[in-house]
C-alpha cells in the first residue's frame, strides 16, 4: 500500500502535512501550567522519513518569527 503525499504549503506561515503522531495531547481538557493559566497543547511527532514536511515546518517557523519581528517588535 503506497502512502500519499499530503504535504502542502498554505501560506508562508501555514503548512499542512500528512500522517503524524500526537504526544502529550491535552486536546480535550486544558492543562494548568506552573503559572496557572490552563491551555490546550499537543506535541506533534513527524516521521524522520518525511524530510520535506520537516523542512516546510522549519521554514514556516522562520517566516513567522520574521513576521513577528517586523510587525510586533519594530524589526528588532
Amino acid at each position: 500500500m503506497a502512502t500519499m503525499n499530503y504535504n502542502k504549503k498554505l501560506s508562508d506561515t501555514q503548512v499542512r502535512i500528512g500522517e503524524v503522531r500526537f504526544s502529550y495531547a491535552n486536546v480535550f481538557e486544558p492543562r494548568t501550567n506552573t503559572n496557572g493559566d490552563p491551555k490546550y497543547s499537543c506535541a506533534i511527532l513527524i516521521p524522520k522519513t518525511n524530510t520535506a514536511a520537516v523542512q516546510m515546518v522549519r521554514d514556516a517557523i522562520n517566516a513567522a518569527m520574521e513576521n513577528g519581528k517586523s510587525s510586533k517588535w519594530g524589526g528588532k
